[in-house]
Parts: structure tokens; C-alpha cells; sequence
């Protein structure tokens, strides 16, 4: 397990960057989970935080290695697909064995509350992911940190501009400060054209899946390589490149989480209600989105 490279941590080096890519359907979340959230969990010392995501792909893990921590941004409702059983946040180490659920309320909070062991599932804005990054690049201590983030392009789309622009910008300078904080960042996403080069050029390793684009600045000169790859195998690119293969998971739990604002935005509110925009009594707007009391 030491010998992959992407698993290594040396002081001395500090910690990894790396993105997965692949088109839909080859495994990139798979060897997220199956190649390294796996074996890091055996590491007790080391703190795993992944980005919580509408279809709740951390069911492919034992429910007990998994605490969920919801921002207080949003109401969640979270439905068995199973069953379509719908399912209160709270209720979930109950109904469906998780370790714990806890809500936080500012960036800070996540580190304050992830534990080492677990699979630390974070549910928040773009923005507060982004600031949970700054905070941990600014943590009191030097534990061992490894952020997953399934989807990157959701996060920093290419082709950006204004406020977006600024976000990516944000978001790179974070990563560009992570190895020397000792904080591991692993993404996936289909194509590298998807997301800001702003921040893949932030990324120290490449792996490759089967069908994945093979850019021109590749070491790889073989730039069809990667439809030679079955199911299961990987190119990982550093200053050198080598194929590894990870195992597939059974998926164990097949939910999906539906996630509102707490607030409406105000002209949706006011067309519902015939009523003008500046009319509107915002204390009207909070109890319209409370999932968790509807069920």
C-alpha cells in the first residue's frame, strides 16, 4: 500500500494533489473509494473529508465508517431509493447505520468536528467548501488531511467569468497552498478542458481511466493509450507514469439527498404571492423550505 504513490506521505513533501479522469461510466468515484479512501481509512491518524454530493456515492462504504456533517445552509430531506422512503437527517444512524450526523454552522466548525477513522461527509455550499479549505490550510496542528471531491467541474467549471471567475481563482490559490499544510486534495472529473486550468495545473498527478483524453502536455506519447485500459486499470501521471488497477465496490446504501435554501429567493416568493418584490415580509420566507419538520 506504501508504495502507491498517490498514498505516500512524507513530511518532507508534504501532500498530494491529484485528479481522476474519465468519461461517465469508468470508475473515477470507484477508485476514489476503492483505491484510496479505503486503505486511508486504516490510517487512524489521518483525517478524511468528502464533498457531499446529491447521490450520496460514500454508500459504496460500510454506513458505520461514515459521520455526516449537513451546513446549517440548507434543509435536507434524504430518500431510501430502495423504498422511496423519505428519511430525516437525524434518523439516519438509526435507520440506516451511520456513524453520526451533526450539523455544523461556519467553515471552522469542520475541523473542529471531523474525527480521524471516518469518512467524513461535508454537505455545504460551493463557497464554504472553499473556505473549509482556507481554514484548513490554516489549522493549529499538522495532522495528515485528505479533502475528495467527486465532480470537479461542478466546482470550477472552465470558461468562467465575473463572480465564478473569482471563485476558481480562489479555489487555486487554496490548492496552491495545500501540500505545505500537509492536506491531501483528490478530484475527479471527465475531461481536463471541464475545469479552471487554474487549478488542474494545481494538481501534481494525473490518473488516467479507461477512454480518458490523454492531453498534448502529457509525458505520454501514446495519447490512445487509455482506450487500451479495461475496466478497472489506471494510468497514474507524475514525473513518470505507470499503470495500477483498483477493485470494484458493491454499493450498499442507494440514496439521494435533496438539499434547499432556508431562504427562497425573494421575486420567487413575491410571483407566488402576486405580491412586489420590496413587499414581501421576509419572515414569511424561512418556514417554506422546512423539510425536516414536514416529515
Amino acid at each position: 500500500m506504501e508504495r502507491f504513490r498517490l498514498l505516500s506521505r512524507s513530511r518532507d513533501h508534504g501532500g498530494i494533489t491529484a485528479l481522476v479522469l474519465g468519461p461517465m461510466g469508468v470508475g473515477k468515484t470507484t477508485f476514489l473509494l476503492s483505491k484510496l479512501v479505503h486503505p486511508l481509512l486504516k490510517r487512524r491518524e489521518e483525517v478524511l473529508i468528502w464533498r457531499g454530493g446529491e447521490f450520496c456515492q460514500y454508500g459504496y462504504l460500510e454506513p458505520s465508517r461514515v459521520r455526516l456533517l449537513l451546513s446549517e445552509e440548507y434543509c435536507y430531506r434524504f430518500i431510501d431509493r430502495e423504498t422511496g422512503e423519505a428519511v430525516t437527517p437525524l434518523a439516519l444512524p438509526h435507520r440506516f447505520g451511520f456513524y453520526e450526523v451533526l450539523y455544523i454552522g461556519y467553515p471552522e466548525h469542520v475541523l473542529k468536528y471531523v474525527k480521524p477513522g471516518f469518512l467524513n461527509v461535508v454537505y455545504c455550499s460551493d463557497n464554504f467548501f472553499i473556505d473549509m479549505l482556507e481554514e484548513l490550510n490554516t489549522r493549529p496542528d499538522i495532522r495528515w488531511v485528505s479533502v475528495f471531491h467527486d465532480e470537479l467541474q461542478k466546482l470550477a467549471p472552465s470558461n468562467v467569468e465575473g463572480g465564478l471567475w473569482k471563485r476558481n481563482k480562489r479555489l487555486a490559490d487554496a490548492l496552491a497552498d495545500t501540500r505545505k499544510n500537509y492536506v491531501s486534495f483528490y478530484a475527479t472529473c471527465h475531461d481536463l478542458s471541464d475545469v479552471d486550468y487554474r487549478v488542474t495545473r494545481k494538481m501534481m498527478y494525473r490518473v488516467y481511466l479507461r477512454d480518458a483524453r490523454i492531453p498534448r502536455d502529457s509525458i505520454i506519447r501514446n495519447k490512445m493509450l487509455t482506450h487500451k485500459l479495461r475496466l478497472g486499470e489506471a494510468i497514474v501521471e507524475g514525473s513518470r507514469f505507470k499503470l495500477t488497477r483498483f477493485q470494484p465496490l458493491e454499493k450498499r446504501l442507494n440514496l439521494v439527498v435533496k438539499m434547499r435554501g432556508w431562504v427562497e429567493p425573494a421575486e420567487a416568493v413575491a410571483e407566488d404571492a402576486g405580491e412586489d418584490v420590496e413587499m414581501i415580509d421576509l419572515s414569511l420566507i424561512r418556514g417554506r423550505g422546512g423539510w425536516d419538520d414536514e416529515l
